[in-house]
């Protein structure tokens, strides 16, 4: 039987602790994913006026974290917790998940985080091979069998070693009552153990990170004083309990198996307010009311049954299944009216698991909660302290691949193909040689040199394999672990001109001007370029034969209906020209018309905003000193922390974070910092809904 302190779904429980689990899982993932993938896409930022003065909007302002969402772990986190808590590698089975997909430029918003009954299948499959896969060495086994209390206190200690690091946070008695009572199931100590992490592997406390929306004097649960009297198997006389009650509505809800090979009529109630049902032999039915007290005291909840056509000296036989008590409620939800909300700040072991999963990508590990239970993490110079300390973990830079390859979407190379004929040296060794550059290029910024975040858009050095020098036509001594500079006339340098980059924002043979705009200015300027119009004419102009890439494209974007969108892109796409559809340099476009690398960047329909340059190299000076590209930069790290996008509420926060990782150096490090130590990040909203308590 389980008692329910909170709102949420609950399956029916029977005699199978696996089953028990698997329908428990199903329930809760559903009612978590529905909520996920019903939530409403907020709006993007907007752009601000250049006369207007934020900082003093900002500091009358009051605090809003901006909206929160129950998230889903990631495919990648999910493998990355399971390794770093049990020490087992689930990465092969990572296929057999769903596949994520890109929600608002990341692989991490929640609302595109949902469940299926395919993820809770394969969830299931993977928490029985992870269970199996785990070494008896693993200090929980190891510290259970050298345990010489008693079964019970040995129990309930396996389980709450586990369940901390499982769930990110200290079990509730009761968890801990219902996983030990679990393991005592078993044969043995060890197999009640693994049976306990399989179920705990599929709980939605693992499966997700949960934070409370909810104002702690809002959605209270009664306090039922003798949880126990409702245990088993209920006596003919019934049972009754206590039950602590304040002003609101409360929701009562029990779930009753007729074992009896006879009818039964059971009865629910408390107070005046009661409810009766038939249950035919060998069924299950809920028995539910609610009431509504308007003073605080004390009241009694009763249950009983009564045979039907009962044959003499057999049983009644009725069972308890499962009790739920929710309260104090709105009975009905006012569906125009806003929730109000307040700000709490973060729990430190909620604050440990948002850092862990932002700067690792993984759950938080021993030290950080006991940081967490220490209260080392309740302020801002805490929090800043320990991301500091994070971040010279491995684990960091483990992670900041996972984030690039989101950033750039580089998981398109995987699927890349090129011709033979035209591209005779590509190959799939050549694409991980480009996939190794741009990863050790981007951690030396932002690990090893702690360099200027945006000085990635014009570095002049790279990593380089002796393979991919060759193919960008180098004559250098070149190792992947060293770093190989760029002389003054090279037309390399910076993250534009990167072979995984150019290679991954083009789709076939040739290359794409208008979709290397697109990508710049989505990934580096945070600017959506508008979809075709609906009359728009989607195909080659008319009479192009003979005419370079950039005619034809200027010809094409002549028809008024495809103007707005190519003005924006088509600019941008032509100053990567130089570069093919491989990243190999070159002086003729795919029409073999000598190239024209002039380009622009606009920012409004007037000309003296339109910033102008030649070639990549240029293009990337403009974009490591573009306050757009800064606050892009920023924002997407932002949008990746929190798992949505910002919303004009995030207006003041990434103000306030692009002020202080600047005054710090703007290091990849700083602006990580600053944002987990910003008032915003540490807080979430709580919210009223109508007919609460006041």
């Amino acid at each position: 039987m389980m008692f329910t302190s909170h709102q949420g779904l609950k399956a029916p429980e029977t005699e199978d602790p696996v089953l028990n689990l698997r329908l428990q899982t199903v329930a809760t993932l559903a009612l978590w994913g529905a909520l996920a993938g019903l939530m409403a896409c907020p709006a993007p930022l907007q752009e601000r006026p250049a006369d207007q003065n934020t900082a003093a909007i900002c500091e009358a302002g009051a605090l809003d974290p901006g909206p929160g969402y129950a998230r889903r772990l990631t495919h990648q986190e999910y493998i990355w917790s399971i390794h770093d808590i049990l020490g087992v590698d689930l990465s092969a089975w990572r296929e057999s998940l769903p596949r994520e997909s890109y929600v608002d430029g990341f692989k991490n918003t929640a609302w595109g985080l949902t469940v299926s009954s395919r993820h809770v299948e394969v969830y299931a499959h993977l928490a029985r091979e992870a269970t199996a896969a785990l070494s008896n060495d693993h200090r929980w086994l190891r510290n259970l069998s050298l345990c010489e209390e008693t079964a019970e206190r040995c129990a309930r200690m396996l389980v709450e070693e586990a369940g901390m690091e499982l769930f990110r946070r200290p079990l509730s008695s009761d968890e801990t009552r219902r996983f030990a009572a679990l393991l005592a199931q078993e044969s043995s100590p060890e197999a009640g153990a693994r049976l306990v992490i399989e179920a705990m592997l599929q709980a939605p406390q693992f499966l997700y990170r949960l934070e409370s929306d909810r104002a702690p004097d809002t959605l209270n649960a009664a306090a039922l004083k003798e949880p126990d009297a409702f245990v088993g198997t209920l006596a003919e006389e019934g049972i009754a309990a206590p039950l602590s009650v304040r002003p609101g509505t409360y929701r009562v809800s029990v779930q009753l198996a007729n074992d009896a090979p006879h009818p039964i009529v059971a009865t629910l109630s408390v107070g005046e307010v009661r409810s009766i049902e038939r249950v035919a032999p060998f069924r299950t039915t809920r028995l539910s009311l609610q009431f509504a007290p308007t003073t605080a005291g004390m009241t009694s909840m009763q249950l009983a049954a009564s045979p039907l056509h009962r044959p003499p000296g057999a049983p009644v036989a009725p069972r308890v299944i499962h009790v739920e008590v929710l309260g104090p409620l709105a009975s009905q939800l006012n569906a125009e009216a806003e929730s109000s909300y307040e700000t709490r700040a973060l729990s430190g072991f909620e604050m440990a698991s948002r850092l862990s999963y932002f700067i690792w990508h993984s759950a938080p590990d021993r030290e950080l909660l006991n940081a967490a239970a220490g209260g080392e993490l309740d302020d801002a110079e805490g929090v800043a302290r320990w991301a500091r300390t994070m971040l010279e973990d491995a684990r960091a830079r483990r992670a900041f691949k996972s984030y690039l390859a989101e950033w750039l979407h580089l998981d398109t190379l995987a699927t890349v193909e090129r011709s033979p004929e035209r591209f005779p040296d590509f190959s799939e060794h050549l694409i991980e040689d480009m996939r190794l550059e741009i990863e050790n290029f981007s951690q030396a910024i932002a690990f090893d040199d702690q360099a200027d975040w945006l000085s990635i858009f014009d570095a002049r050095f790279s990593y380089l394999t002796p393979r991919l020098a060759r193919y960008y036509g180098m004559e250098t001594e070149a190792a992947p672990d060293e770093p190989t500079a760029f002389d003054e006339n090279s037309p390399r340098g910076g993250l534009l001109t990167q072979g995984a980059l150019l290679t991954a924002s083009t789709s076939n043979d040739t290359t794409s001007p208008v979709k290397r705009g697109i990508f710049v200015r989505e990934r580096f300027l945070c600017q959506s370029v508008p979809s075709p119009a609906s009359n728009a004419v989607m195909q080659a102009a008319p009479d192009t034969e003979g005419l370079s890439t950039r005619e034809r494209l200027q010809r094409h974007s002549d028809d008024p209906s495809c103007n707005f969108c190519h003005r924006a892109a088509d600019p941008i796409g032509f100053g990567l020209e130089a570069f093919d559809a491989t990243g190999r340099h070159r002086s003729v476009d795919d029409t073999g018309h000598p190239l024209d690398v002039r380009g622009a960047i606009t920012q409004s329909p007037y000309e003296r905003d339109t910033l102008h340059f030649e070639g990549a190299r240029q293009l990337g000076e403009l974009l490591s000193e573009s306050e757009n590209a800064e606050r892009c930069m920023v924002e997407q790290m932002y949008q990746y922390a929190v798992g949505r996008p910002t919303v004009d509420v995030d207006r003041c926060t990434l103000n306030a974070i692009i002020d202080e990782a600047r005054s710090q150096g703007r290091s990849y490090t700083d602006i990580t910092v600053a944002i987990v130590s910003s008032e915003a990040f540490r807080h979430v909203r709580q919210h009223r809904y109508p007919g609460g308590t006041p």
